[in-house]
């Protein structure tokens, strides 16, 4: 087998994690599972060589900004900016919001964790480059929960989403910022959105981080 980046464990290696998790493999069990891994290591490396067709960044655009307290008084935007699509197609005029977990290019991706914070992509995802061509304006990325992977409002480290209809309640995830986003007219159309606005009997965050 070629080497590659993705080294393949030797049967040592295995049986000393198979020791640490309280497993007792005999070398026959270990020889049997390192066989098993290789198609899957050959399978990555092979990935691995292929050439990085990186799209090019056609649409000039600002690294943005992290809006004041004051104007994101929701909790629904994560960064602002203004990338302004072609001059005419069925999108020309609409401002449109990313889900902060969509690459644009140039400006920072946080998918609400804060082991993402400063992370900033270089390519523009597909559906950025579709929106851009069909003449749309994306003035920013709204807030999501902590890597997409809640119900509430509340685990993204940017801080919560209020309920747009009423302060202190929950917007709902993991699209949480899609309610105050449309809901306050702050943008026309807002991409990935997959939750309307939640009803303000919802319960507070107090309550609902426990």
């Amino acid at each position: 087998m070629p080497l590659g980046t993705v080294k393949v464990p030797t049967r040592e290696q295995l049986g000393e994690v198979a020791a640490e998790l309280g497993f007792s493999f005999t070398e026959a069990d270990l020889a049997a599972h390192h066989e098993a891994l290789l198609p899957a290591f050959e399978a990555y490396n092979q990935l691995d060589r292929m050439p990085d067709e990186v799209p090019v960044v056609s649409y000039p655009r600002t690294p943005g900004r992290r809006p004041a307290p004051e104007e994101n008084r929701h909790g629904a935007w994560y960064v602002k900016t203004e990338v302004q699509g072609a001059a005419s197609g069925k999108l020309h005029g609409k401002k449109i919001a990313l889900k902060d977990n969509i690459c644009l290019a140039g400006v920072p991706m946080m998918n609400g964790a804060s082991t993402m914070e400063g992370y900033v992509p270089d390519i523009d995802a597909t559906v950025v480059t579709r929106i851009l061509d069909a003449g749309g304006t994306i003035v920013g990325k709204t807030a999501c929960e902590y890597f997409c992977f809640s119900g509430g409002s509340h685990t993204s480290a940017g801080g919560p989403v209020h309920n747009p209809y009423r302060m202190d309640y929950s917007a709902g995830g993991s699209s949480r910022a899609a309610a105050p986003s449309s809901a306050l007219a702050r943008c026309r159309w807002r991409w990935a959105a997959t939750r309307a606005a939640r009803s303000a009997s919802r319960p507070p965050f107090a309550e609902s981080t426990g």
